[in-house]
């Protein structure tokens, strides 16, 4: 597969989730879009598509989006998860008030718990600049033209890692297995009377 026909599908990918709104949801159906555009063959010398990509018509494993799996996940009581995070469907809202002394500390930890949380709710580890600056703005922190910065300083490379061009809208933020660790801790920090 040349370059220029992965760039063709990825496009493809991405016009066929441009009216999602949800951020979740959109990336999970780009992700399995996507994945159906590179592994299955096409007619026709790869013109017209021997599959089907109508998402609507695609059966959604609900279990993908269940609190539970998260809580078993980072090993703690849902009841005591749902102090932290708000399960909605196939959507969460972080509830308690994140930590950081510093506007790079929360954004920091925002990501990290937020990045945390879709490893086990939806099975996503990655995450869109433009997705997790949403996710921030709703949670009430600013400061996000460092976002980049915030997040690849040399002591945040081991807990999430930036793969795209700088600039690029295409940025993607991948959380690592120690930020899944680190971001495990931020939660279990935020437990109200938690005494780990």
């Amino acid at each position: 597969m040349s370059v220029q026909d992965l760039k063709d599908k990825v496009r493809m990918a991405e016009q066929s989730v441009s009216e999602i709104e949800d951020p979740i949801l959109k990336a999970k159906a780009f992700e399995v879009v996507l994945q159906n555009l590179l592994t299955h063959k096409t007619e026709d010398s790869g013109t017209k598509l021997s599959m089907q990509t109508d998402l609507t018509q695609t059966p959604v494993d609900t279990s993908l989006f269940d609190p539970s799996r998260v809580s078993a996940g980072l090993n703690i009581e849902l009841t005591d998860l749902q102090n932290v995070i708000e399960f909605s469907g196939d959507k969460f809202h972080i509830i308690a008030t994140i930590p950081g002394s510093t506007e790079g500390d929360r954004q920091r930890n925002a990501c990290l718990i937020y990045l945390t949380i879709t490893n086990y709710f939806n099975n996503s580890k990655s995450s869109s600049a433009t997705d997790l600056k949403k996710i921030l703005q709703n949670h009430g922190i600013g400061s996000l033209v460092n976002l980049a910065t915030n997040l690849t300083i040399d002591a945040n490379k081991r807990y999430i890692v930036k793969e795209g061009n700088p600039g690029s809208k295409d940025t993607m933020y991948s959380i690592t297995i120690p930020g899944i660790q680190r971001g495990a801790e931020l939660i279990r920090s935020m437990i109200p009377n938690n005494t780990a």
